[in-house]
């Protein structure tokens, strides 16, 4: 297998950082740009080809890779890192945007931006329906269920249904996914589902969709018209 071991040499001109951009590590860049847009990252998840996988549910090839341990973003099953599988396109978008969104997420919610974080994650290729009988991105390498996410220094937050009320878990729960959105969103994506936002969250949580299915876990993907 031909490995794509992504590697980023930050090389910082112009004015200084305002006093909310952070830059942290060796792959890190500001959190947003001059246009108040997320900036995409690079080399912050570590991937190689796998072999193709046809889907039988979505009737198509996907192009898989494997993501490994090593990098500034690492999946794990609730332990330790452990490989997972998703399609290229779904890794190369969670190299992009995964650390931004949740530095974003601990900003809203007062906590120190990571350098580093370990997503809790599960089903990232599940050739399956959804429950209204369409076809997952699941089946096509581009949706991960994630229930945790543990930063450098130990910090774990859950990624499950926080409380109505204001506070650290609600503000870090919808300050990522409305950053997710942000990167993800389809353009002129409507109506609220999954393709306007790039996840699906718990009851009563921002941004739409959002249900009680997903109460313990966000359904993140990346739709096949993301930017």
């Amino acid at each position: 297998m031909k490995a794509f071991v992504l590697a980023l040499t930050l090389v910082f001109c112009g004015p200084l950082a305002a006093a909310n951009d952070v830059i942290f590590g060796r792959s890190s860049g500001l959190t947003t740009g001059p246009d108040g847009k997320v900036t995409p990252l690079s080399g912050t998840l570590q991937f190689e080809d796998a072999p193709d996988v046809t889907s039988k549910v979505a009737s198509e090839r996907v192009d898989m890779v494997n993501v490994k341990c090593g990098g500034d973003v690492e999946f794990s099953n609730g332990g330790s890192c452990t490989m997972q599988q998703m399609a290229k396109d779904m890794a190369e978008h969670v190299d992009k945007y995964a650390l931004q969104c949740f530095r974003a997420a601990a900003r809203a919610a007062g906590l120190t931006e990571p350098k580093k974080i370990q997503i809790t994650a599960s089903g990232c290729f599940n050739d399956r329906t959804t429950a209204a009988g369409a076809v997952s991105n699941h089946a096509r390498g581009r949706a991960c269920d994630i229930s945790a996410v543990k930063m450098d220094g130990g910090k774990e937050m859950q990624l499950k249904k926080p409380g109505s009320e204001a506070g650290l878990g609600r503000e870090f729960y919808d300050g990522f996914r409305n950053c997710w959105k942000e990167v993800t969103a389809c353009a002129g994506g409507g109506g609220g589902g999954e393709g306007a936002t790039g996840s699906i969250g718990a009851s009563g949580h921002q941004p739409p969709p959002a249900n009680g299915s997903h109460d313990d876990h966000i359904h993140l993907s990346v739709p096949n018209c993301s930017r």
